[in-house]
C-alpha cells in the first residue's frame, strides 16, 4: 500500500470527525493502475454509482478518448487504504472561442451518465476535496459537473468554496434521466400507459408486419464483435450519420466501442437487440445489463423505414423480452433527448449541473449569455407555444444535411 500512498502528488494529511486523512492527487496511468485493486471495494459503497464509474469503463474511455486531457484522480485514504476516490480530469474547452482549462469528471460530457465522487460519502470529504481542488487552482480555471445528484455533498461544497473564492458560479438543472420501474409483466406495464399511447404503438408494429416477416433478435454476449459491427451497420444507414451522432462519429469513439466489447470483465454486461424485417436489420439497439439495471446506450433504424418507425417497434419488443425474462429491475433510458423517452417512462431521476469559473471578461461574457439571455428566450419561446416547433425545425435541419463519409 505505501506504493500508493507515494504515487499520490501533492499529498497532506487533514483531520475530520471520521478520523486522520491523507488527500493527494494522481495524474498517471502507473497511479491509477496503482488503485484498480481497490476500486470495486470504492465504488460498491458510493450511493447511486452506475457502470459507467467501473473501472473498466473508465479505463477504457480514457484510453480511447482521453488523449486531449490530463488525469486529475484525487484520492482520500484512511489507515493507507482508499476511502474516496474523485475520478476527475482537466481538459481544454473552447469557451465564446478560446481555450478554457477545465475540471470535469473522467467520461464527461457525454459518455459517462451521472458521474459521482466515489466511496465514502459525508460533508467533511467533499469539503476537504473542495478545499483541496482550490490549493491546485492554478491548474485550471473551470469546472463544470455534469448530472450531478440533486442534493450532492461534493456540488454543495464546491459551490460555496467557490463563491468564497469569487469566482463566477451557476447551478442548474440537469438531464433529466427516465427510467421504466420492472415488475409484473408486458400487458401489465402497458396497462399504465395511455390508450393513445398504445394504439400509435399497435399501429406502427401492424404498419412494419403489413411489409413482411418481422422478428426480434437477441443477440448473446459471446458474439459481441460481430454484433456491433451488425449495430453499426443500421446506424450508418440512419439520421445518426447526418447529425454526426452515434458509436463512429469519430475514429475514437468507433475504436471506444469495439475496445469495450472486446474488455475482459466488461463484455458480459452488454446486450444487442435487433429488428429484422424478412431476414433484413432494419433497427438495432444495444446496452449495458448491470445489477439488475439495464442501461439503453444506443439505438438507429434505417432512414429508408423512417415512415414506420422501427426503432420505436424494437424498444417496445426488447421490453416485452426483458419484462418477460426477468432480468432486471429497471430499464434505464439515461439522459439526453426526451421527446421519444418520456412516453415509456414510468419515473425519472432529475440531475443538477455546476458551473463555476474564474472571474474575466470571457467568463463573464459566457455566464451572461447562458445563464441570463438563453434561459429568457426558452421561456419567451415556451410562452408562445413556439418551444417545440423551434425544437422541431432544429431537428429537421440537422436531419437534412449531407451526411459525413462512412468511416471504415
Amino acid at each position: 500500500m505505501s506504493a500508493l500512498r507515494d504515487a499520490l502528488l501533492q499529498a497532506r494529511d487533514i483531520d475530520t470527525a471520521q478520523g486522520s486523512l491523507q488527500l493527494g492527487w494522481i495524474d498517471s496511468l502507473q497511479g491509477w493502475d496503482l488503485l484498480e485493486p481497490h476500486w470495486q471495494a470504492v465504488h460498491e459503497r458510493t450511493p447511486g454509482a452506475s457502470v459507467f464509474q467501473t473501472y473498466p469503463y473508465l479505463r477504457t474511455w480514457w484510453d480511447c478518448l482521453g488523449s486531449n486531457g490530463k488525469l486529475l484522480i484525487i484520492v482520500v485514504l484512511q489507515n493507507e487504504l482508499p476511502v474516496c476516490v474523485a475520478p476527475l480530469q482537466i481538459t481544454s474547452l473552447k469557451r465564446l472561442g478560446a481555450p478554457v482549462r477545465t475540471i470535469s469528471f473522467i467520461g464527461q460530457p457525454s459518455e459517462s451518465d451521472r458521474p459521482t465522487v466515489l466511496g465514502d460519502s459525508n460533508p467533511d470529504i467533499a469539503c476537504a476535496i473542495a478545499e483541496y481542488l482550490f490549493e491546485l487552482k492554478p491548474l485550471w480555471d473551470s469546472v463544470v459537473l455534469f448530472e450531478q445528484p440533486q442534493g450532492s455533498q461534493i456540488v454543495q461544497a464546491l459551490r460555496e468554496r467557490l463563491r468564497r473564492e469569487r469566482y463566477l458560479v451557476a447551478q442548474v438543472d440537469g438531464n433529466e434521466c427516465p427510467f421504466i420501474s420492472v415488475s409484473g409483466t408486458w400487458s401489465s406495464y402497458l396497462g399504465t400507459r395511455t390508450k393513445a399511447f398504445r394504439k400509435s404503438l399497435k399501429r406502427r408494429r401492424a404498419q412494419l408486419e403489413a411489409l413482411g416477416t418481422l422478428e426480434c433478435e437477441t443477440v448473446d454476449a459471446g458474439v459481441n464483435e460481430q454484433a456491433l459491427e451488425r449495430y453499426r451497420a443500421v446506424e450508418d444507414r440512419s439520421w445518426k450519420r447526418a447529425q454526426n451522432l452515434g458509436i463512429a462519429r469519430s475514429p475514437r469513439h468507433w475504436q471506444f466501442h469495439r475496445e469495450l466489447v472486446r474488455r475482459n470483465g466488461f463484455a458480459g454486461w452488454l446486450r444487442f437487440t435487433f429488428l429484422k424485417l424478412d431476414g433484413v436489420d432494419i433497427a438495432a439497439t444495444f446496452g449495458l445489463l448491470w445489477r439488475r439495471r439495464f442501461y439503453s446506450l444506443h439505438v438507429a433504424h434505417d432512414a429508408a423505414q423512417v415512415d414506420t418507425s422501427p426503432g420505436v417497434v424494437l424498444t417496445a419488443m426488447e421490453l416485452e423480452t426483458i419484462f418477460a425474462q426477468g432480468v432486471c429491475d429497471h430499464y434505464d433510458f439515461l439522459g439526453g433527448f426526451l421527446s421519444n423517452k418520456r412516453g415509456w417512462a414510468s419515473a425519472s431521476q432529475h440531475t443538477t449541473a455546476l458551473f463555476g469559473d474564474r472571474p474575466g471578461p470571457r467568463s463573464l461574457a459566457f455566464h451572461w449569455v447562458y445563464f441570463r439571455i438563453k434561459p429568457v428566450m426558452r421561456r419567451m419561446l415556451t410562452r408562445a407555444g413556439a418551444m417545440q416547433r423551434v425544437s422541431r425545425a432544429l431537428q429537421k435541419f440537422r436531419r437534412s444535411r449531407t451526411p459525413p463519409p462512412v468511416d471504415t
